[in-house]
């Protein structure tokens, strides 16, 4: 009996129980320390806990061009938080019985197809919300890309598959695209009229949306670049139309503290029921299990997170013993996140207008730990530490290449020669032409201006953050003549 009451007694210790006294100003101390760490100027945070918002609010600046400050009503891009209304506006049509989580795809979109004969022939929806198709990433193929999103779509087609179907978890924001618009055609409408519809109407979030430029006329932060020590300038902010449903909405904490109640409410907002119980626990079930190292190691420290898989549209993981359901967002300028406890019905988003760091990750942790009383793990010291190792891998990399370098080489013909069209099956077209005594290559909407590498490779300035590779190579036949090129790992043969 004293062993089983010890036991007890120590399982009662380790379990919180319930949330910490809410404490603004402590918080509000944290956010101004966190801006400053991570060098960011700008964020928003929400925190929902038994289906009450305890806290809207935003800290630092829109643009740092400007005055003009962060509100609870600012709009921030959330990025891949967007994929869990892909999955919800699925749910919403599984309700109906107008679709199924494991219809294939082409029950919706009969055009639509994989490389892979197994995965052609079975692929579902279910497989595109949880990423296991087979298909890496391609993300070079849809950013600033000039296809629309069915062309988007039917490029798929070409592309190998890297791993076996349904054997290993590869994220693919592509594959959301193509549930987006199964859903969308399952509707006999589109993803953005549907979310629009069956989510953000019965939500009340009335200025979300999926535009940039329908952003701009509103409250919005603007996106921002960093170097390893300082903030540069605002910039553009790109649209993301054709690839939607991996990634497009731009929300204020405000309306997504709807959201967080909702999900923490099993679909129900109030009084008003906007998803079943069943499709909600569905969407947070474990679909895939994903090998906790890597690069998503970062966002799942193992020392805190011994289990990771993915439901639909959702992380599903434990954080020091308590079992979240979460998920990230990450576009050029912007970073999101989002966190629930499913336990403790509380749930945590924030939104910073700074790319390339990870103060969401850091600041959801802390806020979890202060919630929660799990005491304080020092997460804003991890993170900064991390975004500066992740930084200087890019210059060695950058490094490593010019190390390459082979000196006093030149190009095996005149530069006008290497000009012309090359195409490559489902990256499209890609034209040379020389100006100027300048090369310059044009593909998915960017212009790449050409400088002489060595020997017949030439590289050309990133354009952006994570395009890792900055060279292209041409490639000669048996007569010498240029008979193709070899640009972000993919050959173009030349027309």
């Amino acid at each position: 009996m004293k062993a089983c009451l010890s036991f007890w007694v120590v399982v009662a210790l380790s379990i919180p129980t319930g949330a910490a006294e809410f404490d603004e100003a402590k918080i509000d101390a944290l956010a101004a320390k966190s801006l400053k760490d991570f060098h960011a100027p700008g964020m928003a945070i929400a925190i929902v806990k038994d289906d009450k918002v305890l806290l809207a609010k935003g800290y630092g600046l829109r643009d740092v061009a400007g005055k003009q400050p962060v509100t609870a009503d600012t709009l921030f891009a959330i990025a891949s938080c967007s994929k869990a209304f892909t999955s919800a506006s699925v749910a919403a049509l599984v309700d109906d019985k107008a679709m199924k989580w494991d219809d294939p795809i082409r029950a919706h979109l009969p055009w639509f197809a994989l490389a892979d004969p197994l995965a052609d022939r079975e692929v579902t929806v279910r497989d595109a919300l949880c990423h296991r198709t087979g298909l890496s990433r391609h993300d070079v193929l849809w950013f600033n890309s000039p296809f629309g999103r069915e062309e988007l779509l039917r490029r798929v087609a070409h592309l190998p598959a890297t791993t076996s179907f349904r054997s290993t978890w590869e994220y693919n924001n592509i594959m959301f695209v193509a549930a987006g618009a199964a859903a969308g055609q399952a509707n006999h409408s589109t993803w953005e009229q549907l979310v629009q519809k069956r989510l953000f109407d019965k939500l009340g979030m009335r200025t979300a949306c999926f535009r940039v430029a329908d952003a701009e006329k509103l409250d919005h932060a603007r996106p921002h670049r960093m170097t390893d020590v300082r903030v540069i300038e605002s910039f553009r902010w790109d649209p993301l139309d054709h690839v939607g449903p991996a990634g497009s909405i731009n929300a204020n904490v405000n309306e997504m503290a709807l959201w967080l109640r909702m999900q923490l409410a099993e679909g129900k907002l109030g009084e008003v029921k906007i998803l079943s119980p069943a499709v909600v626990r569905e969407m947070h079930t474990p679909q895939m299990v994903v090998r906790n190292e890597g690069y998503f190691s970062i966002f799942f420290p193992p020392d805190v997170t011994d289990h990771l898989s993915y439901g639909l549209g959702w992380f599903v993981a434990d954080y020091r013993g308590q079992k979240i359901v979460a998920h990230g967002g990450t576009l050029e300028g912007f970073r999101a996140q989002t966190v629930l406890v499913p336990r403790y019905k509380l749930g945590v988003i924030v939104f910073t207008n700074l790319g390339g760091c990870r103060l969401p990750e850091a600041m959801t942790k802390n806020l979890l730990d202060m919630l929660l009383k799990l005491g304080e793990r020092g997460w804003n010291g991890f993170y900064t530490t991390t975004d500066r190792v992740l930084f200087q891998l890019e210059l060695n990399k950058v490094e490593a290449r010019r190390k390459e370098q082979k000196a006093d080489t030149k190009p095996s013909l005149k530069l006008a020669r290497y000009a012309g069209e090359y195409t490559a099956t489902g990256y499209g077209d890609a034209t040379v032409m020389l100006a100027d005594d300048t090369l310059t290559l044009t593909w998915n909407g960017f212009p790449l201006k050409l400088t002489h590498f060595h020997f017949d490779t030439f590289s050309y300035p990133s354009p952006y953050r994570g395009w890792s590779d900055n060279r292209v190579t041409f490639a000669l036949d048996g007569e010498g003549k240029v008979k193709g090129l070899t640009l972000v790992g993919k050959e173009f043969k030349k027309r």
